[in-house]
């Protein structure tokens, strides 16, 4: 006998992001349904929020399924820009009692270790704009350190568990690459890079965050995110790695190009987000805030966030 389960599909900058209802999947079958409804033939999404009434005083609680590893993550970035959108524009607002009337308001995202809060900014009852406050996950980040990591004739850094990379460095090195076209003897060298950081670092994360100086809409940096480009999986735009590169801007010094000081806060704009290539037509903005040079808070933002469909899915 088939399940029917009720679904919202929303993106952040082509992050295609899954809400489903938890409490129509049981608890065993919450990885595979997930799995099932991320793939290509079902919903086809990056990542699936599960979502459940809250357990730490919060709004609503979250399971992330993301389907590049297949298997639960901690934390994604879009997701929550998805949600909060959702909150404002469907039925979710109504059933997790979200003032949606007000001028603007504020959840709190249970997460399985952290809690993530987003302020959204009201019009009419129409969501506009929502800041997460991604605070949580960047001292997450920098608890597991940040350092520079040679890759042979390349050098990266580990963020946290993230692979991030000066996208021109590569260039130098290796002209024939097209970041644009992402063409396949491209992937082979991302996946190359990949596997050198993986040997370099001894973490298993594929989570990858790619970097030029060549924005064509008035950004700082344009952006990409190959977590996994070995089985096609690329993210145009992604909160988590936008967060390790501003965190990493900060530590290689490439914040003082557009005039940072040794103080609180800073902010980087990052073009991402339309197909899944070097570049886009979207902008994320992240802010650092610090105090007596020392990192306070994380917030970040996409002006690309729409909901694309709801209903229910038979499995």
């Amino acid at each position: 006998m088939s399940k029917k389960i009720s679904f919202i599909k929303g993106h952040m900058g082509g992050n295609k992001i899954l809400l489903l209802d938890g409490s129509q999947i049981p608890k065993e079958e919450l990885l595979s349904t997930s799995l099932y409804a991320l793939d290509e033939l079902a919903l086809s999404g990056h990542q699936a929020g599960i979502l459940f009434p809250p357990e730490r005083g919060g709004t609503v609680r979250v399971r992330i399924v993301s389907i590049c590893g297949r298997d639960f993550i901690g934390a994604c970035g879009g997701l929550t820009q998805v949600l909060s959108k959702a909150m404002i524009e469907t039925e979710l607002g109504e059933r997790y009692l979200v003032p949606t009337q007000k001028e603007s308001c504020e959840i709190a995202i249970e997460f399985d270790q952290i809690t993530v809060n987003t302020r959204t900014n009201i019009n009419n009852g129409n969501h506009i704009s929502t800041d997460t406050d991604f605070t949580s996950f960047a001292q997450e980040i920098l608890l597991r350190g940040v350092e520079r990591i040679n890759l042979g004739d390349l050098e990266a850094w580990r963020v946290g568990y993230f692979f991030v990379i000066n996208a021109d460095l590569i260039k130098e090195k290796y002209p024939e690459v097209n970041f644009e076209i992402m063409d396949g003897a491209t992937k082979e060298l991302i996946t190359l890079l990949q596997y050198r950081f993986l040997g370099a670092t001894g973490i298993t994360s594929w989570d990858s965050a790619f970097y030029d100086h060549n924005s064509s809409n008035g950004s700082d940096f344009r952006a990409f995110f190959p977590h996994n480009v070995r089985i096609g999986y690329v993210e145009p735009s992604c909160g988590t790695g936008s967060i390790a590169l501003a965190l990493t801007f900060l530590s290689n010094g490439e914040a003082q190009l557009f005039g940072d000081k040794n103080g609180a806060p800073y902010t980087v704009t990052l073009e991402t987000g339309g197909k899944p290539i070097l570049g886009g037509t979207d902008c994320t903005k992240v802010t650092i805030e610090r105090e007596n040079g020392m990192f306070k808070k994380a917030l970040f933002s996409n002006n690309n966030v729409h909901i694309l469909a709801s209903g229910t899915l038979s499995i």
